[in-house]
């Protein structure tokens, strides 16, 4: 199975994933899943990506990407701007898609903006766990700076100028 490699992790007693690989299966996820989809700026993503070319080196993460979406595939569109902020777009699609249709089990949030308020309400309405905003306060802390950020050219960051340009950019 080619989604072999996704797997559940546990909350007390409700399941949990936690990686971007979970997005084309979200259909499959038992009711008594929830999903937070973590959104990341745009730029900082297709930035990452295309400089480490991602999607137009033959990889496990291009042969992933382009199973769920065929249009990223070898024979595919454009350069590796072009295809980074195609999967940008296409992959919050299929995650906001899910969300709309199981609102009760979905909450999307921006990570640059995510905050310990933020954090202990969610906790609250989703998982009925109910810490002090000051404890997750002194977790958020304990995070390095850029955790789940991408090593790259800063040199080389990719523009709004650069994706407005492209034949679906002003999406």
């Amino acid at each position: 199975d080619k989604w072999s490699h996704v797997t559940e992790a546990r909350w007390g007693n409700r399941r949990a994933e936690s990686s971007w690989w979970a997005v084309p299966v979200l259909n499959r996820l038992p009711p008594d899943v929830a999903v937070w989809h973590q959104l990341r700026h745009p730029l900082k993503v297709i930035t990452c990506w295309s400089q480490h070319r991602l999607l137009t080196s033959e990889g496990d993460v291009h042969r992933f990407v382009s199973s769920a979406l065929p249009n990223l595939g070898p024979s595919g569109c454009g350069d590796d701007v072009e295809r980074s902020t195609l999967y940008w777009l296409e992959w919050n699609r299929m995650a906001a898609a899910w969300g709309q249709r199981h609102p009760d089990r979905y909450v999307r949030y921006q990570i640059e903006k995510l905050n310990s308020g933020h954090l202990r309400q969610w906790l609250q309405s989703h998982l009925s766990v109910d810490l002090l905003e000051s404890k997750i306060e002194k977790v958020m802390a304990m995070i390095p700076p850029g955790v789940g950020s991408c090593h790259h050219d800063p040199s080389k960051d990719v523009t709004w100028e650069q994706v407005e340009s492209l034949p679906f950019g002003r999406e």
